[in-house]
């Protein structure tokens, strides 16, 4: 569960979203919810994937990608909400959906799918689901 007064996470709901949302979709390859701070709580991959990354380089980049996402967030104020952030790559999509306020999902996710679609029908749902079961709470600004 996470507490929505200082937005904690407990771990075996993170392990349990990050399934969810990573057998959703066949085309998702892996899901991770990190803190803000870069601090990775979950992360699960399907195993019948070929790992493109050393288990130390999906580490840095996950850091990295939470660093950029949260690095976004400054200009919420003038944009709005971060609702997702997607990079192609070549081989890949990466993903980033903000969980709580101090908590990203991140993803990646095979290129030949409609990304946008799958994020809307299949992964909001999920994270939409939880938030109304009570499992997440959001901070309201």
């Amino acid at each position: 569960m996470i507490d929505k007064t200082n937005d904690n996470i407990q771990l075996h709901t993170a392990k349990e979203i990050c399934e969810q949302i990573l057998y959703s979709h066949s085309k998702i390859r892996s899901t991770s919810i990190c803190e803000d701070n870069g601090v990775i709580i979950c992360s699960e991959e399907k195993i019948n994937n070929e790992s493109l990354l050393s288990r130390e380089e999906g580490h840095a980049s996950l850091i990295q990608a939470t660093a950029r996402f949260f690095n976004r967030k400054i200009h919420d104020d003038g944009f709005g909400q971060t609702m997702f952030s997607l990079t192609m790559h070549e081989k890949i999509a990466r993903v980033a959906i903000p969980l709580t306020s101090k908590h990203v999902i991140l993803m990646s996710i095979e290129n030949d799918v409609n990304h946008t679609d799958l994020i809307m029908n299949e992964i909001y749902p999920i994270i939409i689901e939880k938030r109304f079961n009570n499992i997440i709470f959001l901070k309201q600004n």
